[in-house]
């Protein structure tokens, strides 16, 4: 009979060392594929994005042409309380005349672009018009087409608005691009509150957000950041510094007027007078955001998502400050938390 020798058989030790091995190479293997999919989500947000930004980009810069008179200038030429009749005031200079005309007519045209950019529904509803202290005085046409789509479409659990500065975002292009939407895929848009009102969508599901205009964020490549690392203002003399070198293309009469130290950020809500606040500003460009993976933006925002009506935020001096954390001031834009380290927006080129 012929000797056959047993086979060497795994130890307990060898075996458990064995499924140690496996489970590890299984979880680098799961890390791995989360992280793919975590990129392909952020290529995809990227993208989506971009597409957004050319769309908006392409409605903004027109405004640096669009021609604004005193008699597009709202209020009663009698009332000098009023943008018109401020600048038709009895008595004063003609260099005083025209002092006040081109901050009118700077003020006018931001109006006119947040009537037909607006963020929210309060600067929809024309009922709050008394509240938003208007200075382009003339009738926008396109206010009456974001009213009849988002009229009546409120949340029945608290009466607000979901997701509307994501909605108008999409009414905006909708309206004024409309050429730009058939550069969207089908996954790029959808109806996250299915209250029938489209989104742009991210690569988590979650709609894309809209700022017509954030002076207070850190981390933009495009428009300049007045902030210092701690949360505090930056000088007036850097600010100037700024604005010098990045003047405001839309005031087209002098945007690198020196800011004294009457124009600092007040609470006062007669945006439009010109000693109240940042009344010449700097270049601002419009912020396209997704939360990223967190699903939060970390962002301060006044009237992001609500139904209040913001007295200077939603006006035509978008410079303005009306909230602090911490003691420190905030405009639109800056950061609450560190939620905002991982959004992805159109402000960051990575």
């Amino acid at each position: 009979m012929t000797y056959k020798p047993n086979k060497p058989a795994f130890t307990l030790v060898e075996l458990l060392v064995t499924i140690t091995i496996i489970a590890i190479l299984a979880s680098m293997s799961l890390v791995a594929l989360s992280s793919s999919r975590t990129q392909a989500k952020i290529f995809r947000t990227r993208s989506t994005i971009m597409k957004i930004d050319t769309a908006i980009g392409e409605i903004y810069e027109q405004y640096d042409e669009r021609s604004i008179g005193e008699y597009d200038l709202a209020g009663d030429p009698a009332n000098k309380a009023t943008p018109l009749g401020y600048v038709k005031e009895s008595g004063i200079s003609a260099t005083e005349k025209s002092r006040r005309l081109q901050q009118m007519l700077l003020m006018a045209k931001r109006d006119l672009i947040r009537k037909e950019m607006p963020q929210n529904w309060a600067e929809v509803d024309s009922a709050n018009d008394i509240k938003l202290e208007n200075v382009y005085g003339k009738n926008v046409p396109v206010r009456t087409y974001y009213y009849n789509a988002m009229s009546g479409k409120v949340d029945s659990a608290d009466g607000k608005y979901k997701n509307e500065s994501a909605e108008l975002l999409y009414l905006i292009i909708a309206n004024l691009n409309p050429e730009a939407l058939s550069n969207f895929a089908s996954g790029e848009i959808g109806d996250t509150d299915g209250d029938g009102l489209p989104e742009f969508i991210d690569g988590w599901g979650n709609p894309i957000k809209f700022l017509r205009w954030a002076p207070g964020l850190y981390d933009s490549e495009i428009q300049p950041v007045v902030y210092n690392l701690d949360g505090t203002l930056k000088t007036i003399d850097e600010i100037d510094e700024l604005r010098v070198k990045n003047a405001d293309p839309i005031d087209v009469s002098n945007s690198g007027v020196p800011l004294s130290d009457t124009d600092r950020v007040t609470d006062d809500a007669t945006t439009w007078i010109p000693d109240k606040g940042f009344v010449r500003g700097w270049f601002l460009y419009p912020l396209i955001v997704s939360c990223g993976p967190d699903g939060e933006d970390g962002l301060y925002n006044y009237a992001w998502e609500s139904g209040d009506i913001p007295m200077s935020i939603t006006s035509a001096n978008p410079f303005m400050i009306k909230d602090t954390k911490d003691s420190k001031p905030l405009m639109v834009g800056s950061p609450l938390s560190d939620a905002y380290k991982d959004n992805i927006h159109n402000h960051k080129q990575r």
